[in-house]
């Protein structure tokens, strides 16, 4: 079986890493798998399938399609599966017009799809999609509402690599105290304004270092911003990291209070490490983690986010009792059973 998998970039992010990590699986399963991407990316080394690249000149280039339907020509796929929007639309509509299986990926949930034109031109083209994966009950219902009528819409949860995770070792630093740690893209959605406000009064008063790993279109005016609260020597921007789950392990507290997620890779992953979790109170946390497994709190007032990382760091048997709670409610989704079910929904759509 032979399956295109068509994502923008292969740079560093959630959608990403998950693409790499299945791709690796399918690969090792026998699936003869291609990759097409419209730019070089972080992550373009580390593919282990067969990569193959078209060169737009801008977003939505006319000429994309082209490249994609002259690839799709030559590889002759049995599947086409397509990640993000940009795909989502150029491949997926290539794929149709061509009459190949389509697989659309649903990586998030209706919020992250405000009524705008490429938004519009994505539902458009997936209600022809063959099947609608999504990586968690809220995107599989945007699809219900967006295509009431499509044949195949399924829920095939992230890889949470969690003996990995819990081989990785803590980080040996020379921060003294607590560190509480950000870990994700640096964008509106990921509400780090609010974080950076809850956490002013906790660094200007505790022993407590915020440690930012990650990168994205907000970083210059996150850093500027934490200068402006007078926390800057309290607080650390370190860029994409290698050992996110070393940091993770070094933490006092994980925050992650998006206003919205479609899966929560990131608290998935930290609750794997064994860290306490201050969470928004959204459905895609609630989807996940129990009452007694977190610290649920309004992601829209600094204060509730300011109580909650408090009482983590000042409660530790209540802490660590919370981890273990989170800890126990992850099952394992390890590369080769989340790529089993991909497997099985090829093979299902291809018959």
């Amino acid at each position: 079986m032979r399956v295109l998998q068509c994502i923008w970039k292969m740079s560093v992010g959630g959608t990403e890493g998950q693409l790499l990590r299945m791709a690796s699986a399918l690969v090792r399963r026998g699936i003869d798998l291609h990759i097409v991407t419209a730019l070089a990316g972080d992550y373009d080394g580390a593919v282990t399938a067969q990569m193959h690249r078209v060169a737009p000149r801008f977003k939505y280039d006319p000429s994309s399609f082209f490249g994609i339907g002259a690839l799709c020509h030559r590889l002759q796929p049995d599947i086409v599966h397509t990640f993000l929007t940009q795909m989502d639309i150029v491949a997926g509509m290539t794929a149709t017009t061509l009459r190949i299986p389509w697989i659309l990926s649903e990586r998030s949930n209706a919020e992250a799809y405000p009524p705008v034109l490429r938004h519009r031109l994505r539902i458009a083209a997936g209600r022809r999609a063959n099947a609608i994966v999504a990586n968690s009950i809220g995107g599989a219902d945007y699809w219900h509402r967006m295509a009431p009528n499509a044949g195949c819409i399924r829920v095939v949860p992230n890889i949470v690599p969690v003996s990995e995770i819990e081989a990785a070792s803590a980080v040996d630093d020379v921060i003294p105290g607590d560190v509480v740690l950000y870990a994700g893209r640096f964008s509106a959605e990921k509400n780090l304004f609010n974080l950076l406000d809850a956490l002013a009064p906790l660094l200007h008063t505790r022993d407590v270092t915020a440690v930012f790993c990650g990168d994205g279109p907000l970083r210059a005016e996150l850093e500027r911003k934490a200068h402006e609260l007078g926390i800057d020597s309290r607080t650390r921007f370190l860029g994409n990291v290698t050992n996110v789950w070393s940091w993770m392990k070094r933490a006092s507290a994980v925050t992650a209070i998006s206003t919205f997620e479609g899966s929560p890779n990131v608290a998935l992953e930290a609750a794997a490490a064994g860290t306490p979790l201050i969470l928004s109170d959204i459905p895609g946390h609630r989807a996940e983690f129990a009452e007694d497994a977190a610290w649920f709190v309004d992601g829209s007032s600094p204060q509730s986010i300011r109580s909650g990382i408090a009482e983590a760091l000042r409660n530790r048997g209540e802490a660590k009792a919370r981890a273990v709670r989170a800890r126990h409610g992850i099952s394992s989704r390890s590369e080769d059973e989340i790529a089993s079910q991909y497997e099985q929904i090829y093979r299902e759509i291809i018959g």
